[in-house]
């Protein structure tokens, strides 16, 4: 009779997915059928078999493959001994093909999600009422300067306390940038619409884009005294890095234009001078984001001066990350500033747009479409191509409206095949090439200040003095 007895550890399941299992040592027969023993085994745990089919009930080897025993077998025909350990599963099969195939459903299964839509959707819809609301409170401004002020200062806090909100809660840095942007703009706004000027004539005047200067600068430094922790919140940190080193270099180069334009008097001349400002600044934006990440570059020496003593100073460990992060703020304010200035020069030109003014575009489309081509990152990359863009289509506008719609023409083009640079192999560039493209970057930047030097009056304020 010991000979027919078989004594085994049983793990017991009711569904494939459960972690957590049943387990019992019994005895059993080797010479019944296993279909025969499973209901036996199942009392023994108590499991409730009621919305459970006793044919989806099976027992199994404990072993990697899982293989089921056979129902019609004996435990002595599957070769089963005393210790083994089995496994008692509810198992209910493949799923059985549909019948109906329902295309929504096939597509709903295939798609991301609509959560990754209402995410783009918001912030998208977010960012056109800022700026509804904006070119509302500014015409606004027009008629009562304190109201349009109150209502943006009563916004620009309410939405500071959604990006501290959105923070607690971890939301996306997608979202944090968004709610960054519209606090920047509602804030720049705010303080466009206090002195009380026609928005109109904003630029005939200094005190709207002084206060705009003031209020970016403010906002750069506060996000880098309440940035994040990098080790802790990487993601939020990368917002508060970009949006302050961005900020800042937006303050001052926007600072620029009141200076100029008290001195100079003109609003053409003022904004040529804050092209010069931001070509010089473009081009020192790599230099100025390491000394800001505190990484220390040593020098060269030339022949026969001594190598600088080996500082002391550790560079951090996220130093070159916080770099990156810096150079993209600069890159993001500057390269559009020096786009926007120069249009604001081609089409504030006294008497249409003289050879200067073109020439000044010309150069600085083509100083920013080599300068996109050198960078290794992405948002700096976009920002100076687009520029580029921008401007080579407000030269074409400018032209059509001239007259010159051949000129146009042959801007506007050439523009529409723009989806070939994708068929151009970016990471793989020849050094000819390459020296090609940093001589004409040369070439460009060379020419860039002497053209604002023309057009801010420099040769007849040098021709006046000797007179």
């Amino acid at each position: 009779m010991q000979g027919e007895i078989v004594r085994v550890r049983i793990d017991a399941t009711q569904a494939p997915s459960e972690i957590t299992r049943l387990r019992a040592d019994v005895a059993l027969p080797t010479t019944v059928p296993t279909a025969a023993l499973i209901p036996d085994i199942i009392r023994i745990f108590g499991i409730d078999i009621a919305d459970y089919p006793l044919a989806q009930w099976q027992l199994r080897t404990s072993t990697a493959t899982g293989e089921a025993l056979p129902a019609g077998s004996t435990l002595a025909e599957t070769s089963v001994s005393h210790g083994d350990l089995l496994v008692l599963s509810n198992d209910p099969g493949p799923t059985p093909a549909p019948r109906l195939y329902d295309a929504a459903d096939a597509l709903a299964e295939n798609s991301s999600g609509i959560g990754i839509v209402d995410g783009f959707v918001g912030r998208t819809t977010a960012l056109a009422a800022t700026g509804a609301l904006s070119a509302a409170m500014l015409t606004l401004s027009r008629t009562d300067f304190v109201l349009a002020a109150a209502i943006c200062f009563i916004t620009a806090v309410a939405l500071f306390a959604g990006v501290r909100v959105a923070i607690t809660r971890s939301a996306a840095p997608a979202t944090v940038s968004a709610l960054v942007c519209q606090a920047i703009t509602v804030s720049i706004t705010c303080a466009i619409a206090l002195p009380g000027i026609d928005p109109f004539a904003m630029f005939d005047t200094w005190e709207p884009s002084a206060a705009a200067a003031g209020t970016l600068l403010a906002a750069g430094i506060a996000f880098f005294l309440l940035r994040p922790d990098h080790a802790v919140f990487p993601g939020y940190a990368r917002v508060f890095a970009t949006f302050g080193s961005g900020s800042i270099v937006a303050g001052l180069t926007l600072g620029c234009y009141p200076l100029a334009l008290t001195l100079l008097g003109s609003p053409s001349r003022a904004a040529a001078a804050v092209v010069a400002v931001a070509t010089v600044a473009l081009l020192l934006s790599p230099t100025a984001a390491i000394s800001l990440a505190g990484i220390r570059v040593p020098r060269i020496p030339a022949a026969g001066e001594p190598f600088d003593e080996p500082s002391t100073v550790e560079t951090k460990a996220d130093a070159p990350i916080r770099a990156g992060w810096y150079l993209d703020g600069f890159t993001l304010v500057l390269a559009p500033a020096m786009a926007v200035s120069t249009i604001f020069v081609l089409f504030a030109a006294p008497h249409g747009a003289p050879l200067w003014q073109l020439t000044l575009g010309a150069t600085v489309a083509v100083f920013a479409a080599v300068h996109s081509r050198g960078h290794a990152r992405i948002l700096p990359a976009a920002a100076a191509a687009l520029s580029a863009v921008s401007v080579l289509l407000a030269i074409a506008a400018h032209q059509f409206g001239t007259g010159n719609w051949h000129v146009s023409t042959a801007i506007a083009v050439p523009l529409l095949a723009a989806t070939l640079l994708v068929a151009i192999p970016s990471d793989q560039i020849s050094p000819v090439t390459r020296r090609i493209a940093e001589f004409v970057e040369a070439i460009a930047i060379a020419i860039v200040l002497p053209l604002v030097a023309v057009l801010i009056g420099i040769p007849e304020l040098i021709s006046g003095a000797f007179q």
